[in-house]
């Protein structure tokens, strides 16, 4: 009877919790498409939603389940937010009014966001906001150019919680609009068979090539992962299907797991949606979303490229096949298909003709529910239909809480200058040398970025490493790809690299380490592209000069081969050690700009061609 009793409470709960994501969806729909709303009540608003699904949904500790204590942090976070709300037009009225229920009210939200990113998140976010906000505070002990004045409790509250310049900045407000929109739109993908489709088409692309599996993984990382939006889930999504099948052709279980991380981590660095940063370069830097996503197609594309041939050398150097023809689909047959890559066609052409990026990505969910309704293999009906709107919310949820929490470290950074104090320390150390900057930012942002998901990340990165690179005259949209870059690269760099962990779990891997460190080889290219890009902004089309980005693109891509090729041990035939450094150092010649370092970079990897064809042992 008390089983029963406690099975019927629990029903009743995620009934509740689904009546909610369905509102909070609706409501989306509702304030995105209307646009009447005033930013400083619909952030809010989409902020109360995901937290009360937080305490709703993710229990105190990540074994157990929801308690009493959960139900009352929900209250206390929706009153929070209604008081807020209410209080919109004494704020905007009355600026300075700010009172001591105000304060309490600030606090206590401030400790529910932070305990909401703590479950949802994870620790290294939460710490890092923390330290920020008694960095706010207590500035005057730190020492050196970190060093300021310090902030009343009382201004760091206000700014923090009652204002657009904190929790309720740009980072929410990409995230309760355009993110959104797309997130809903990769739900719709799911029940109308486009994401299977992906995998489908990369079987058939590759699966009966060298070292097929492996392969299979690489691109249906690229097709899938952008609109993940998270390492982890990418791995979880399609390595479960990958990893298996390079591990049946004979790839060890490190080696498995490890092309799967770094194919699932470069997914963030691939356009359309980047992983929800594309949205947030375009929020923070006052460009278009088009602009973001044309200078983030050839780095992409160059990541991936190393990934590619990284498989491919291996697959050659220990001897491995493709999987048998009747285990893939005949390429004829799955291009028959290919009306499924509709509704990505329909963003990108909406994009490209100047349509707004809300329009564009409302165009494309009806496109794939258009796509579904014609797609025979397809669950799309009306009860998935609504299941593709409450999925939305529930992966909303983590993105939310994280922008929200990111807004923080936007708030205490500029009411601190922090971002202007470390980049003037960076630039001190490297004596205002581009290349040492560029090692000390990537250094910078490769410890920001462990354990911290993809727009938390950015936005971290962007405030506190950039500046450096700005004040030397970098481009804005270059430095923030560039942090962007070794921020999310430390889904793969030791020792905290979740991809790995995710894919450890998948592949039964024999040493963690091992993998990471095939995955840290295999992800070259996320480590080479941004200095590429920086050096040579014509990959990014900044400035394009139609030769420069031919000669660039063509090096890059050369050098790219010659490294994975010298990692991986295997051009033509086994490379000796000796094989191995040249091919490291023409590629990395290759790959800098310049006529003189591309020209001998040439010389030496056809060099290596040529030995190793006429030297077969």
């Amino acid at each position: 009877m008390l089983s029963s009793n406690i099975k019927e409470k629990v029903n009743l709960r995620k009934e509740f919790v689904n009546y909610i994501a369905i509102a909070f969806s609706l409501y989306q729909l509702y304030a995105i498409l209307s646009g009447a709303t005033d930013p400083l009540i619909h952030r809010p608003i989409h902020l109360g939603f995901a937290l009360a699904l937080v305490y709703l949904i993710y229990p105190l500790r990540s074994k157990g389940s929801i308690k009493f204590y959960d139900w009352i942090f929900f209250v206390m976070s929706e009153f929070c937010i209604f008081y807020l709300v209410q209080s919109y037009e004494r704020l905007v009225w009355f600026i300075g009014r700010f009172n001591l229920p105000d304060y309490l009210i600030g606090i206590f939200a401030i400790l529910l966001l932070l305990e909401a990113c703590r479950r949802t998140i994870g620790i290294p976010l939460l710490a890092v906001v923390s330290f920020l906000i008694m960095y706010g505070i207590y500035g005057n002990y730190f020492p050196g150019f970190l060093s300021h004045k310090g902030f009343s409790s009382f201004s760091v509250v206000f700014r923090l919680f009652f204002t657009a310049e904190g929790i309720f900045g740009i980072p929410l407000g990409a995230a309760s609009t355009y993110i959104f929109l797309f997130l809903m739109f990769g739900s719709l993908l799911k029940y109308s068979g486009v994401s299977t489709y992906f995998l489908e088409l990369a079987t058939a692309l590759t699966g009966t090539k060298s070292g097929g599996p492996a392969k299979i993984a690489v691109v249906s990382s690229l097709f899938f992962g952008s609109i993940s939006g998270s390492s982890v889930a990418n791995v979880m999504g399609t390595g479960s299907f990958t990893i298996p099948m390079m591990k049946d052709i004979g790839y060890d279980s490190d080696f498995s797991g490890a092309v799967e991380a770094a194919a699932s981590t470069g997914g963030q660095l691939m356009p359309p949606i980047m992983g929800t940063a594309a949205f947030l370069i375009a929020e923070l830097l006052g460009v278009t979303y088009w602009t973001v996503v044309k200078a983030a197609i050839i780095p992409g594309f160059l990541y991936f490229l190393g990934v590619y041939f990284s498989v491919h050398f291996e697959a050659k150097r220990i001897g491995l096949k493709g999987l048998p023809p009747s285990r893939v689909p005949p390429i004829k047959k799955v291009l028959k298909k290919s009306y499924l890559l509709f509704p990505l066609i329909v963003i990108v052409l909406s994009l490209a003709s100047g349509v707004s990026t809300s329009r564009s990505a409302l165009y494309g969910m009806i496109s794939c529910i258009f796509v579904g309704i014609i797609n025979p293999d397809s669950t799309m009906n009306l009860k998935n239909l609504i299941n593709a709107i409450k999925d939305c919310a529930y992966s909303a949820i983590p993105v939310s809480i994280a922008t929200a929490t990111a807004g923080i470290i936007v708030g205490i950074v500029s009411l601190t200058g922090l971002g202007i104090k470390f980049g003037d320390g960076i630039i001190g150390l490297s004596k205002g040398n581009l290349l040492i900057t560029l090692l000390f930012v990537a250094l910078t942002s490769l410890v920001l970025g462990m354990g911290v998901p993809t727009a938390p990340n950015y936005i971290i990165t962007s405030m506190v490493a950039a500046p450096a690179l700005l004040k030397l005259g970098v481009a804005p949209l270059a430095a923030s790809l560039f942090v962007l870059y070794f921020g999310i690269i430390s889904d793969v760099t030791p020792p905290v690299c979740l991809a790995v962990y995710a894919a450890c779990a998948i592949s039964k891997a024999k040493s963690m380490m091992g993998t990471a460190i095939h995955a840290f080889k295999i992800a070259i290219g996320g480590f080479l592209a941004p200095f590429i890009f920086v050096l040579s902004p014509s990959l990014l089309l900044i400035k394009v000069n139609s030769l420069n980005l031919f000669i660039d693109g063509i090096s890059a891509i050369i050098g790219m081969i010659a490294i994975s090729s010298s990692l991986s041990g295997y051009l033509n035939r086994r490379s000796s050690n000796i094989e191995r450094i040249f091919l490291m150092i023409g590629g990395l010649l290759t790959i800098f700009p310049g006529y003189t370092n591309s020209f001998f970079g040439f010389l030496i990897i056809i060099s290596m061609i040529i030995l190793q064809i006429f030297f077969k042992k």
